[in-house]
């Protein structure tokens, strides 16, 4: 009997970029926190003129106990998101575009940024006052990886090799 399958995906479903760069990715309650928007075709020119809506979102961490039977016994957690305001804007005939936004509490926020089928999402941390759960996540390790098993005085680790390698 023949077997067939078919699926398909919208791989990048726009025709530009957005990039986002925060002036800092930790931040203090209750100062104003700046982004650079920037909007790119796919040969990395300015794609100008492009209408944007971003929003503003707190982050709330949920906690996922493992089930019984994981003997690793690891809890995993889940974010959450709280809309705490949004905002249009447009880039201009450079493709940039500036944003701010002033956390009131510490935590964790994301700034999502979306338009015209293009999207990008970044996650801020807020220091202050109070505490602020910032749980360990599975995607925030960096391993390091030596390029020579011994070093002498003065020499310098990793000295012409990448400055880092993917883990996957």
């Amino acid at each position: 009997f023949p077997v067939s399958a078919h699926a398909e995906t919208i791989v990048h479903p726009a025709d530009f970029y957005i990039g986002l760069r925060p002036d800092q990715w930790l931040g203090q309650s209750g100062e104003a926190m700046g982004f650079d928007v920037f909007t790119a075709d796919w040969e990395t020119n300015a794609s100008p003129s492009k209408t944007l809506q971003a929003e503003f979102k707190r982050v709330e961490w949920e906690r996922k106990d493992p089930p019984p039977e994981d003997t690793f016994g690891i809890p995993s957690y889940e974010p959450v998101y709280t809309l705490l305001g949004s905002s249009n804007l447009s880039t201009g005939p450079d493709g940039e575009a500036r944003l701010s936004f002033t956390p009131e509490e510490p935590g964790t926020y994301m700034l999502d940024i979306s338009g015209g089928g293009a999207r990008t999402q970044i996650l801020l941390w807020v220091t202050g006052g109070e505490n602020a759960a910032w749980p360990s996540l599975v995607d925030d390790q960096v391993k390091l990886t030596a390029d020579q098993e011994k070093y002498q005085p003065g020499q310098t680790a990793l000295e012409g090799a990448p400055r880092h390698r993917a883990v996957g």
